[in-house]
Formats: C-alpha cells, sequence, structure tokens
C-alpha cells in the first residue's frame, strides 16, 4: 500500500481511538461517581424534630437548636438563594408557625412565584410539592407536622440532583 495512503489511515484510527478511550473514561467515571453516591448513603436520626432521612455520605449537616439543614454544598448550605446545583433538607422548628397555615409557612416573608403546586403524602403526612420560579428554578416539598415544618428542596428543579431527591423523599420517616 502506498504510504501516503497510509500515513492519513493510521491518523485516522489514531484519533478514533483516542476519542472512543477519552468517552469510555469519563462515562465509566460517572458511573463509577454516582454508583459510589447510592451506595455510601447513612442515615441521619434527629430526636427533636422527629424525623430520620438517607442521604449521601459525602454530604453536610448543620444543626441548632431550631434548625436541621443536610446539603450537597458546604458552601451553599445556609445560604438561602442559590444559583448554583443544591438539594438541601430544611427542618424549622419555630413557635411562631405554631398557630399558622402551611400557607402562611409558605408565603413568609413574600409569596414565591408558583408554577406548579400538588397535594402529597409523605410518611403519613400531608405536604404540598411547588416548583416555583427562582432564580434558578426549584422544587420543594413542603411537610408540616406540630411547631414544625420540613422543607426537602433541589436547585434546578430539572437537574441530575433529582433521581437522589427522589430517594431522600421515598426514605423520609417519622420517628413517631
Amino acid at each position: 500500500m502506498n504510504r501516503l495512503v497510509l500515513i492519513p489511515l493510521l491518523l485516522i484510527a489514531l484519533v478514533l481511538g483516542i476519542f472512543v478511550t477519552k468517552n469510555t473514561f469519563i462515562q465509566k467515571e460517572t458511573l463509577t461517581s454516582q454508583s459510589t453516591l447510592v451506595s455510601n448513603w447513612e442515615t441521619y436520626t434527629n430526636e427533636f424534630f422527629d424525623f430520620s432521612i438517607k442521604y449521601p455520605g459525602n454530604w453536610f449537616v448543620y444543626e441548632d437548636e431550631a434548625t436541621v439543614i443536610l446539603g450537597s454544598s458546604k458552601e451553599n448550605l445556609m445560604k438561602e438563594e442559590t444559583s448554583n446545583k443544591q438539594l438541601r433538607v430544611i427542618v424549622v422548628r419555630n413557635s411562631l408557625f405554631e398557630n399558622q397555615t402551611l400557607e402562611d409557612f409558605i408565603n413568609f416573608p413574600t409569596p414565591p412565584k408558583i408554577l406548579s403546586e400538588k397535594k402529597l403524602s409523605i410518611a403519613g403526612s400531608s405536604g404540598k410539592e411547588l416548583v416555583v420560579d427562582s432564580e434558578p428554578r426549584a422544587r420543594i416539598v413542603y411537610l408540616p407536622k406540630g411547631p414544625a415544618v420540613y422543607m426537602i428542596s433541589v436547585t434546578p428543579a430539572d437537574s441530575e440532583l433529582m433521581s437522589i431527591f427522589e430517594e431522600m423523599l421515598q426514605s423520609f420517616k417519622f420517628a413517631n
């Protein structure tokens, strides 16, 4: 075979080999990181707030006497609004909310721009799931129980965190 024809064919084979190898590596890395995340789940239990929930073991936990926050990003754990991908579980227990409706709580301090809303039941408690028009869009589940409101949210609402969000919702339990 002519060397002029052979050299371009070898270059094409080399480029294709690098492309296939690179894509296989990226795909394996993604699958490995996702399966590691799912296989390393821990159970967070809080007797004071009367609940337990499974969460990825590499997450961060913040607790004080009125709030519990589990989040996927330490930097954004305490921020009200975030432009990053974030999944948080927030429990607020405050006597200010004891005589309020869930709608009062949701609308405090200003009502969100609700894109969709549906009623749901998790762990025997009736609540609401909202998709709100924030920047970025968020999906939030509100579960009231006694003086506490449990909020589980994912931002943005269409992120790859959605499967983790769904799994966490399925694992949520009240202790009593």
